[in-house]
């Protein structure tokens, strides 16, 4: 027979059963709130990383497009080396492979801007402004801002010459006007005294003096040229072999059956007065003959590359060659080559020196493209 006691026993062990079961029951509510509160709680920190990583992504895109848009290159310097920040700055270092970046590395930042003078892959020189600038407390780490000033410094140099020439050509011009009026005296004095001469010595006093008439006669008509290659004709379209005709009587000159058929528009005064001059120096520097080649074409210039076999342009004066009164010769007045590039420039084309210090001189002339229907 079972006793009062033992289910009263039973009655408790039920209780407390149940009282577990609830608090169980309380503790997985709980459980689940905590795990409800931490699901939206990453959820919100997943939204909140989002939106700053979009925020990154924006800052950083917007930093690209400001590197990328600034008219310097950009290099981080840090133990793995230099690295192009932008594409001016992959350019750069293209262009200069090999010799920027131990130059920029050898740099010390906050040191102001500092100037480098670099040859490149093609030859040039490079004129550079660099700004290092240390990043943070980094020693190793550094930021280089470099600034091409190659193409600035070529047009200040090319203005100085512009003012410098035109004030040349100002002189020049008032220099011939007043010398040709008593030249013109001189030579019709001595003209007289040839004539009716009191003796031969006379006569031939008179001859010298006319000769020296000449040459300076030569000489102003060369200051007046260079002074005013601007006073032109209409333009007019010719093929190379007509522009050149007229040379050929006193002088061997040639070109290839092909590229005598070019079609060349130019000034009908001052370009035959650039080829005469072209032929006369090479005359003077003992060339037997000047060639006329096509260099290269596009649509609307001819590159010409005239060569001769004489003694050539002295070294080192490849750009000095087109100064006015600058000469190697005892009797040159050092203007046939100044007008050549002022009378080129004029008509919108250029004339440049493709070599020096070697025998024979190449010169490279940009023309225009003539059109059909012009003279044979």
């Amino acid at each position: 027979m079972v006793s009062a006691d033992c289910f009263e026993d039973k009655e408790v062990g039920i209780e407390e059963l149940r009282a577990q079961f609830q608090q169980f029951q309380r503790a997985t509510h709980e459980l689940q709130k905590a795990y409800q509160s931490l699901k939206e709680r990453a959820a919100s920190v997943d939204r909140e990383l989002a939106e700053t990583n979009r925020a990154l992504r924006s800052r950083l895109e917007e930093r690209e497009r400001i590197l990328q848009s600034m008219p310097l290159g950009v290099f981080h310097q840090g133990p793995e080396g230099l690295r192009p920040g932008n594409d001016e700055g992959k350019r750069l270092l293209q262009d200069l492979d090999g010799v920027l970046a131990p130059e920029l590395c050898r740099l010390v930042p906050g040191k102001g801007v500092a100037r480098l003078e670099i040859e490149g892959m093609d030859g040039r020189r490079r004129n550079l402004d660099v700004t290092s600038l240390q990043l943070g407390s980094k020693e190793s780490e550094v930021l280089h801002f470099v600034v091409d000033q190659t193409e600035v410094l070529s047009l200040q140099e090319e203005l100085a010459r512009l003012d410098r020439i035109e004030g040349l050509a100002t002189l020049s011009l008032g220099v011939a006007h007043e010398i040709r009026n008593p030249l013109n005296g001189v030579r019709g004095y001595a003209s007289l005294m040839r004539r009716n001469p009191h003796s031969e010595r006379v006569a031939q006093w008179a001859e010298n003096i006319e000769l020296g008439v000449g040459r300076v006669e030569r000489i102003v008509s060369d200051l007046l040229a260079f002074a005013r290659p601007e006073k032109r004709g209409n333009p007019k379209t010719m093929s190379l072999r007509s522009w050149l005709r007229p040379l050929v009587e006193d002088f061997r000159v040639s070109c290839s059956e092909e590229d005598g058929r070019l079609l060349i528009e130019a000034d009908p005064i001052a370009f035959p007065t650039v080829l005469e001059n072209l032929v006369r120096n090479a005359k003077e520097a003992g060339a037997t003959e000047v060639r006329f080649e096509r260099k290269s074409r596009g649509p609307q210039w001819i590159a010409l590359l005239v060569e001769d076999d004489g003694s050539g342009i002295p070294a080192g004066w490849r750009e000095r060659v087109f100064d006015p009164f600058v000469t190697g010769k005892s009797e040159g007045t050092g203007l046939g080559l100044a007008f050549c590039r002022k009378a080129m420039e004029s008509m919108g084309g250029s004339i440049v020196a493709l070599n020096d210090g070697v025998p024979g001189a190449r010169f490279e002339l940009r023309v225009r493209c003539g059109q059909r229907g012009g003279d044979a």
